[in-house]
């Protein structure tokens, strides 16, 4: 923080739908890469460890598992 300030980010991710592994390690490339250049709170798009046209699998156990890992 300089001067009360906070150095913030928006960012969008290259993305793969239902493909959390893949997603969540740009997501962790991305916040990496924004730390690295001072950047203390990052917002990134909704959905982005899911990809966001998952449709039908947020219903399956198994999908939101891995998920819930992933975060």
């Amino acid at each position: 923080m300089k001067d009360g300030f906070v150095r913030c980010g928006a960012a969008t991710i290259d993305i793969r739908v239902a493909d959390t592994d893949y997603n969540t390690e740009n997501i962790i490339k991305t916040i990496e890469n924004a730390a690295d250049n001072g950047i203390k709170l990052i917002v990134l798009p909704e959905l982005c460890i899911t990809g966001y046209t998952c449709g039908d699998l947020f219903c399956r156990k198994r999908f939101l598992m891995v998920q819930n890992r992933a975060l």
